[in-house]
């Protein structure tokens, strides 16, 4: 197989997310979506939401639920 250079060439974050499995469901981000807002309301700092989803036991499921707090907490 011959070598083919990648160098330079940029991959858009969704697409590297869905690469790497980085990609929560439908179900999930529906129930985050609807759940982050509220937390936010109440006062709730991302810091504390962040720790209450760090609970999930699936660590990939953890990552990518941090990783999309993070990703728009500064948004809602």
């Amino acid at each position: 197989m011959k070598d083919t250079p990648v160098e330079g060439i940029e991959i858009p974050d969704e697409l590297l997310a869905q690469i790497a499995g980085g990609v929560l469901s439908d179900e999930i981000r529906a129930v985050l979506d609807q759940a982050l807002p509220l937390l936010k309301q109440k006062g709730t700092s991302m810091e504390r939401v962040l720790e209450i989803f760090s609970l999930a036991e699936d660590p990939q499921l953890r990552a990518d639920t941090l990783a999309y707090i993070e990703e728009i907490w500064d948004t809602l």
